[in-house]
């Protein structure tokens, strides 16, 4: 049974494909812009997720700079620029 999963787990790590960051963003956009406009997700509620993630993504930051890290760090500091531009629009 432990050789099966072995050779399951490093096949499913073989099939894994990394999505570059822009079309998983637009992914999660359209997402969001489905639930926005089926009722499920209001600009309230939106304005809070942004705010959740803000907050955990800073100490993520803070983590990655510690570990030393700057390729990580390079990408969640574009994510916070993008979360604080986009509150930045939503609160205008």
């Amino acid at each position: 049974m432990v050789v099966w999963k072995e050779k399951w787990i490093a096949a499913s790590n073989k099939k894994r494909v990394s999505l570059p960051l822009s079309l998983f963003n637009a992914l999660f956009l359209q997402q969001i812009e489905t639930a926005c406009g089926n009722g499920q997700l209001t600009p309230e509620d939106y304005i809070q997720i942004l705010n959740r993630q803000l907050v955990k993504d800073q100490a993520l930051l803070a983590h990655l700079k510690q570990a030393g890290d700057n390729a990580k760090v390079a990408i969640v500091s574009d994510r916070i620029s993008t979360i604080r531009t986009e509150l930045t629009e939503m609160q205008e």
